[in-house]
């Protein structure tokens, strides 16, 4: 008979005629920033991680290895080891100059997963020139084209600087501008025809799926390679990717929380609205605790249902936004350039149930507190109200 009344309280507390507008606004609001913050937690971390992955994929490998010696047959966790060399060039193109950072590598370095990465187009070199891959930003800056012949010039001696033609075979777009204006490719074979200079080649290394980096770096650090994570090499670009989430995160945690606030306020103008009936429930036996737990439940059932909606509505949204933004050119969009929008969507479940425990946690104190105007209210206020 209890859990009875108590449903039949609960719902009337929730879907009373003077309670239900109030109700369904607050639920639409509540369902809308929720929805908002799961959208913006997404976007955040699954761009993080793709920028993430294209440093690693394209700039520095998982792990750069010192060595000139292909190590890949020696570990079971590495999935590619390239020998690779960087040295600095200045491009020249029909308008104006560029220089780029130039890495060597051999012709297995594109591999699946780069490719994928790079979304790179190449065609045939018919000349006896040297080849040199460049990012589509880079060939628009200097207006050349695939198949189109550049100038280059490679140098450590000042007083050598002599310019190399060099036959544009391919163009890259790795969908991250920091990447394409800094980075163009060559083959090794090639800049040993044009380089004067000994070069230093090291290891690149991807590794298999489930295996960590710092344990791969642990096992190579104690067989005495000298190796470095890609986020080591890239300290400044990790630690603002790091600031950033981070940031984010807390700032998404305090509007979590005003959220929470909020729906203590939703209690307060119910108590309001229900003085006279909470009077009328003392009035037929029912103690303060049991009226402050039926608006407890109902206002943290309304709380978690329209948080849960919000983080589905949320998720849904996210998978349909990336769909989108993938068929606009929004790299042509000067205030979105240096974005990353080609990546994948990754669910970050933590941070998710991170954002909803601080709505809900919140809530319920500021709720509590704000129930216990109700040990105020007594059967005498039924006479004032009459």
């Amino acid at each position: 008979m209890n859990n009875y009344l108590n449903k039949l309280l609960i719902n009337k507390i929730l879907f009373s005629t003077s309670s239900k507008n109030k109700i369904i606004r607050s639920f639409i609001l509540i369902v809308l920033i929720v929805s908002l913050l799961i959208v913006s937690t997404i976007f955040i971390n699954s761009m993080s991680k793709g920028i993430a992955s294209k440093f690693s994929l394209l700039v520095n490998g998982d792990i750069e290895v010192y060595t000139e010696q292909n190590i890949k047959d020696n570990y079971e966790f590495i999935e590619s080891s390239d020998t690779v060399t960087s040295v600095t060039g200045l491009i020249y193109g029909k308008e104006s100059t560029q220089i780029s950072n130039l890495k060597a590598v051999e012709t297995s370095y594109f591999n699946e997963k780069r490719l994928n990465s790079l979304h790179l187009e190449t065609i045939e070199n018919t000349t006896n020139l040297p080849s040199i891959i460049i990012s589509r930003e880079l060939s628009e800056n200097l207006n050349i084209e695939m198949g189109e012949k550049a100038a280059l010039i490679l140098a450590k001696d000042e007083n050598k600087l002599r310019p190399k033609l060099v036959f544009i075979q391919g163009i890259y777009d790795s969908g991250y501008k920091e990447i394409d204006l800094n980075i163009s490719y060559m083959y090794l074979s090639d800049l040993k025809t044009i380089y004067d200079y000994d070069l230093t080649t090291r290891q690149e290394l991807l590794l298999k799926e489930g295996f960590e980096i710092k344990d791969a770096l642990l096992k190579l650090n104690l067989d005495g390679y000298i190796s470095r994570a890609w986020y080591e090499i890239q300290i400044s670009a990790y630690n603002n990717l790091l600031v950033s989430t981070q940031s984010l995160l807390i700032v998404f945690l305090v509007i979590a929380l005003l959220t929470g606030y909020f729906i203590s306020s939703i209690s307060s103008d119910l108590i309001t609205k229900d003085h006279k009936s909470i009077a009328t429930n003392k009035l037929l036996g029912l103690k303060n605790k049991v009226i402050m737990k039926n608006y407890f439940i109902a206002i943290e059932l309304f709380t978690v249902i329209s948080t849960v909606v919000g983080i589905i509505l949320g998720i849904i949204t996210s998978k349909v936004f990336l769909k989108l933004i993938s068929n606009l050119s929004l790299n042509k969009i000067p205030s979105l350039s240096w974005y990353l929008f080609d990546f994948e969507l990754i669910i970050p479940y933590q941070n998710i149930l991170f954002i909803a425990a601080g709505l809900i946690i919140i809530s319920i104190i500021s709720v509590y507190l704000s129930l216990r105007r109700i040990k105020h209210i007594e059967v005498l206020d039924l006479l004032i109200h009459e």
